[in-house]
């Protein structure tokens, strides 16, 4: 720990050949079929639409719209 413990986690990666291109290319496909399983079950619709009718039923964004 006290060898490593001024270095960021960035640095402590890169060591071991984790960069953050490697990170996207190892995450990018489980992340679009989680996200299509989310949209496609309707959980992203439920957890999105009613902050959406909150945020464009606000006084700022009837502000703006209008």
């Amino acid at each position: 720990y006290a060898r490593n413990s001024n270095r960021s986690l960035v640095e402590l990666l890169a060591d071991v050949n984790v960069t953050p291109d490697f990170i996207v290319a190892e995450l990018e496909p489980a992340l679009t079929l989680a996200l299509k399983h989310l949209t496609d079950n309707g959980y992203l619709r439920g957890r999105v639409e009613p902050l959406l009718r909150e945020f464009y039923a606000s006084n700022e964004a009837t502000a703006i719209i209008e």
